[in-house]
């Protein structure tokens, strides 16, 4: 009884409040409802499961009818429930809402540390990245700038961080209480205290001024000699003991300094010397063009750099070496000699490089590793990064065709490399070992007759796939033998080879490939706004099979026994292994190209780029002798049906062939067609409102006992079918 009356206050889960974080909000649901149980002393399993789903409401229930193996507990239960849920929760959502988390202005560190470790649950961050995902926002969002130069100045874990602000936050409050004492025992009222103030300043000439020569505050502790500017050359007149900014010459002008850093050899020396020259090119009289600054993480360490084209070495001062990196990496002794920009009759001196040091730098796009030198001394400047760096860590771009028609450039590409799309390929140094389990027993499986009528059309592929070297005749005896599929193809007197692999299978473990989902998907072509399709020739033949793994897939046909040289389609870890080695070995290194299994999609956010990454494509496809289809290829798109959704630059929307599908579909049959109906619009559902209360009265139809198709049904079919449109389009955020 006391259970019933303390289920007042325990509300139902509604799953449409907020579909966007709904695997999120049950899960805490879950872990409330656990609180709940042991107050209530429910220990009973059965019990325990009945009062979680009579609480959790007639939505829940519905939706927990339709879901298989529940089991009789509640853990059960709520797992079933959770993995239900769970898919619906927008990870990527989550992560821009915590990065878009700022320090209100009167919130303290400890609450603003609080609320950014409960925004990063959902996010899934790596526990040994969420305390530097935190600490970033820190440094990026906080408000005290003391805080964000001491946690930039050396490494610090989230608790010493936290320390040092909360320590910061009490030493202000407190000098701030000190002041506001002294001023109210002085009796100065505010009106008299600038008076003062203003008198001193008219009085005296040294204190609390601006120094002439550096801009900084004067006096300078230590004398004059202690000036930032003392021994510095002016850029403006050439001076000394004083920067530009504080130049008083009457011919002076704005000046905006561009280097840039080359690379030389000297062919009469045994050790071939990297000579980077650092160029001052002229003066820009006014509005001077913005400088090519980026930020870029070094060491996860956000710092701007200056990019400079003509560089091949990447340059750093020691000023910012010693505040931000020392206590992270050890100087190596660098042979490299620098120079200033020089001719053969005024040759520079050498600048004084004390070591170089390699990182791991990361920009939007890319991570890579780079190496930088270090300059003795400040520079006043930042740190340059060369072509080849900036060009891997997709900074520049440089494009060989500009203004040119998109469908000249693409047919000329085709023409160059027309070597693409004949035949079958076999890709260059890879060979792929299926890793078959000796243990499991070999099965020679008996031989499966093959019509009359067939055969010629199965001799001839056999014919054609071995003059493709996919597979071989096997004249030695073999302890693996699978039977043959043969289904017809479209075309008219062709087949398909198809080998019953289930038996052979059991030998081949899987390797548990990450593949990319529809959420991966559509974050990288957030933006793109022309695409090509391509379409790899009999992909999995075009991979190599070790010859330790080759026996396993040997075959039998009325002409005797075969087995494949290239990976074979109905092999348990096919799909994995030709995913992870064609993203490996040619898609992951182009900007603006992915691929799910043998599809090749490359895109950019305007021509220029896109052509770029095409023909970055093909010649790695020349280089690793990739074949593509060319009857299935499309190029020059400005939009693409992709894993079962149509991607464009203005978002993703349902691929219009499968909404038609679904429209014309007949009522189902029985609980299995409508299982299969509902699967099929379920994946759409992203594009439809209030997916789950429109689909309740037809799921409750598939655990009915009998099943019964009526008139309400019937609506609710209709219903479904007219919510799912093609024009619907989701934006990328």
């Amino acid at each position: 009884m006391a259970a019933c009356d303390a289920n007042l206050t325990f509300g139902p889960f509604d799953p449409d409040l907020d579909p966007t974080s709904v695997g999120t909000r049950f899960r805490k649901y879950l872990e409330r409802f656990k609180v709940y149980a042991v107050a209530m002393n429910i220990k009973d399993k059965a019990r325990k499961r009945a009062l979680f789903l009579h609480c959790a409401g007639p939505k829940v229930q519905d939706i927990f009818d339709t879901l298989e193996d529940t089991g009789e507990d509640f853990e059960t239960a709520g797992e079933k429930l959770l993995e239900y849920f769970e898919p619906k929760r927008h990870r990527l959502f989550s992560i821009y809402q915590f990065r878009q988390l700022a320090q209100e202005e009167e919130e303290s560190y400890d609450d603003y540390a609080t609320r950014l470790k409960q925004a990063a649950a959902p996010c899934e961050f790596p526990p040994d990245w969420l305390e530097v995902e935190i600490q970033m926002q820190l440094i990026e969002k906080g408000k005290s700038k003391r805080v964000r130069r001491r946690l930039l100045s050396k490494p610090h874990s989230l608790q010493e961080a936290l320390d040092y602000a909360r320590a910061q936050e009490l030493s202000d409050k407190q000098a701030k209480r000190i002041e506001m004492e002294q001023q109210s025992r002085g009796n100065i009222t505010e009106e008299e205290l600038n008076r003062v103030s203003l008198g001193r300043q008219n009085n005296s000439t040294d204190i609390n001024k601006e120094c002439y020569f550096c801009g900084g505050t004067f006096p300078h502790v230590g004398g004059k000699k202690k000036c930032p500017a003392w021994g510095k050359k002016c850029t403006a007149c050439g001076k000394m003991n004083h920067f530009a900014k504080r130049c008083m010459s009457k011919g002076k002008v704005n000046q905006s300094i561009v280097k840039t850093v080359h690379q030389e050899v000297h062919s009469d020396s045994s050790d071939a010397e990297s000579l980077c020259g650092i160029e001052e090119v002229g003066s820009v009289e006014s509005n001077p063009k913005p400088r090519p600054v980026r930020s870029i993480k070094i060491e996860n360490c956000e710092i701007k750099v200056l990019i400079d084209t003509g560089a091949s070495v990447n340059v750093m001062d020691e000023c910012t070496f010693q505040q931000l990196f020392a206590n992270k990496v050890k100087l190596q002794r660098s042979t490299s000699v620098l120079r200033s920009y020089q001719t053969n009759e005024n040759p520079s001196r050498p600048l004084t490089v004390m070591g170089k040091f390699d990182a791991v730098v990361e920009s939007d796009t890319k991570i890579i590793p780079a190496t930088f030198h270090v300059i003795k001394g400040n520079t006043d400047t930042e740190p340059l990064i060369g072509f080849q760096t900036a060009e891997s860590l997709g900074l520049v771009m440089i494009a060989n065709a500009v203004g040119t028609d998109p469908e000249t450039f693409t047919n000329k590409l085709l023409e160059e490399y027309d070597d693409l799309f004949h035949g079958i390929g076999k890709m260059e140094g890879v060979k792929v070992d299926l890793h078959v389990d000796h243990a499991v027993t070999p099965v020679a499986q008996p031989h499966r007759r093959i019509p009359f009528s067939v055969r010629p059309k199965l001799e001839a592929e056999l014919e054609k796939l071995l003059g493709d070297d996919v597979i071989e005749k096997v004249e030695e005896p073999t302890s693996w033998v699978s039977p043959v599929v043969i289904t017809p193809k479209k075309t008219a007197n062709e087949i398909r080879l198809n080998v019953d692999m289930r038996e052979a299978n059991k030998a081949i473990p899987r390797t548990h490939t990450i593949m990319p989902t529809l959420e991966d998907i559509t974050h990288e072509l957030n933006g793109a706004a022309v695409f090509s399709h391509l379409d790899m020739n009999h992909g999995y033949h075009q991979l190599e099979l070790e010859e330790n793994s080759r026996d396993v897939t040997t075959f039998s046909t009325h002409a005797g026994l075969y087995r494949y040289k290239r990976l074979n389609f109905g092999t348990r870890s096919a799909g994995e292994i030709f995913q992870d080695t064609v993203s490996r070995e040619i898609t992951q290194d182009i900007p603006g190209c992915l691929n799910i299994s043998d599809d090749i999609l490359v895109h950019g956010k305007n021509q220029q780029e896109h052509d770029l990454n095409l023909e970055k494509l093909f010649k790695k496809a020349r280089e690793k002798k990739i074949t593509f289809n060319k009857g299935k290829c499309e190029f020059n798109k400005k939009s693409c049906v992709y894993y079962g959704m149509k991607f464009s630059q203005d978002g993703a929307s349902p691929d219009p062939q499968k909404v038609e599908a679904i429209k014309a579909a007949e009522p189902p049959r029985n609980a299995k067609e409508l299982n299969s109906f509902l699967c099929t619009v379920q994946y759409n559902a992203r594009f439809m409102e209030k997916y789950a209360p429109q689909t309740d009265l037809l799921r409750g139809l598939l655990k009915a006992k009998v099943f019964t198709w009526r008139r309400e049904h019937q609506e609710a079919f209709e219903s479904l079918k007219e919510a799912l449109s093609s024009d619907t389009v989701l934006a990328y955020f």
